[in-house]
C-alpha cells in the first residue's frame, strides 16, 4: 500500500513537471499537488514563484528549501512571517556557501550573496544565529558579513562567528574585544583554535 502511494506520487510529479499541467493544478488548487511542485527540483520557476506566497506554510516552507526556486519567491520568502519559513530559506542558501579559494569565490552566485546580505539583518535573531551557525568555518562569504554576525547584540548569533570564522584577522578580533560589551563575545574568541600572543594579551587586559 505505502509503495503505491509513492508510485503515484512519483507518477503524478512526471506529469506535473508540464507547465501546462503544473498551471492546471494551481487553478484547481489541489494541496497535494501543490505540495508536490513545491518540493521537486524540476518545477518551473514562474510555479515556485506563485507557491512563495501560498497560504500553507507547510507549502511555503518547501518552496524555500527548493533549490530551484528564483532569487524573486526567495526575497518573498525572507519576509515571512512564519520562522520556520526563514529557518530552511537560510539552510538553503547557507548550502551554497562551500570553503573555496580566492578564485572559487567568483563562482558564487549572485543569488546566494544577495539572500546572504538579507538574512544578516533579519529581524529574527532565530534566523541569523542559524546563518551564523551554518557559515561560521566558511571562508567564502563576504569578510564585512562575518564581522557583522561577529558583532551582533545577541551572544547566540555571534559566538560562532567570534569562535570559528577564519575570515576575521588579529586587527579584527582585537578591536572587538576592545569595543565589545557582549556577554560571551570574551569567552568565545578564547576559544579559538590558535590565537596570537596580541590578541591573548588583549583578552588578559580586558
Amino acid at each position: 500500500m505505502i509503495f503505491n502511494l509513492f508510485k503515484n506520487k512519483d507518477k503524478r510529479a512526471e506529469e506535473l513537471a508540464s507547465y501546462d499541467t503544473a498551471k492546471e493544478a494551481l487553478e484547481e488548487k489541489k494541496t497535494s499537488d501543490k505540495i508536490i511542485l513545491a518540493e521537486q527540483d524540476t518545477t518551473p520557476p514562474e510555479v515556485l514563484y506563485y507557491l512563495a506566497d501560498d497560504q500553507s506554510p507547510d507549502i511555503r516552507v518547501k518552496v524555500a528549501a527548493n533549490a530551484n526556486t528564483p532569487i524573486q519567491a526567495d526575497k518573498i520568502l525572507a519576509n515571512d512571517e512564519n520562522e520556520e519559513v526563514k529557518h530552511e530559506l537560510t539552510r538553503k542558501i547557507a548550502r551554497l556557501f562551500p570553503d573555496i579559494n580566492e578564485e572559487g569565490k567568483t563562482e558564487i552566485c549572485e543569488k546566494a550573496l544577495e539572500m546572504i546580505e538579507i538574512l544578516a539583518n533579519d529581524q529574527l535573531p532565530s534566523v541569523r544565529k542559524l546563518l551564523a551557525e551554518e557559515l561560521k568555518s566558511s571562508n567564502s562569504i563576504p569578510k564585512h558579513i562575518a564581522l557583522k554576525l561577529a558583532m551582533d547584540e545577541v551572544p547566540d548569533v555571534s559566538a560562532p562567528i567570534l569562535e570559528y570564522s577564519p575570515l576575521l584577522s588579529d586587527a579584527d578580533l582585537k578591536e572587538i574585544i576592545a569595543a565589545t560589551t557582549l556577554s560571551g563575545a570574551l569567552e568565545a574568541i578564547a576559544k579559538r583554535n590558535v590565537l596570537s600572543g596580541d590578541v591573548c594579551d588583549a583578552i588578559a587586559q580586558t
